[in-house]
């Protein structure tokens, strides 16, 4: 794992060796983009993540995965086009999308999943009393 330089977006580039701890055991919602050298769309996601709100930024996480460095992980998530973003809760796949998108999306598919997961967790409350 290495934080992305000083300026960069919040985003933690994660490998195979450090997947499993960061993303899928994270106790918050979490974002996983994929992104590939070649691709010259992949080449916009930077901006589109320092556009984020911060309130987005503190309540979740946002990770990077680069293809060419870890392509077991895109092939196990069926990763074929780039970008192509993740969103993760309880260490399962809750949402994505397919290309490039926009910052809004972004905080609207984080916003939902919020609401989904304020939910679970009173189930779970209720379930235990």
């Amino acid at each position: 794992m290495k934080k992305v330089k000083k300026g960069s977006p919040p985003a933690l580039e994660v490998t195979e060796k450090d997947f499993e701890r960061l993303v899928l055991k994270c106790a918050v919602p979490a974002l996983v983009v994929f992104v590939a050298e070649w691709s010259a769309s992949c080449s916009l996601v930077d901006g589109i993540l320092d556009k984020l709100d911060d309130g987005i930024k503190k309540k979740n996480r946002i990770f990077k995965i680069r293809h060419e460095e870890s392509m077991e992980i895109a092939e196990r998530y069926n990763v074929h086009n780039f970008p192509t973003f993740l969103f993760f809760y309880n260490g399962k796949i809750t949402d994505s999308i397919i290309g490039l998108t926009s910052p809004q999306e972004i905080s609207r598919k984080f916003m939902n999943l919020a609401q989904k997961s304020k939910i679970e967790s009173t189930k779970y409350i209720r379930n235990r009393i």
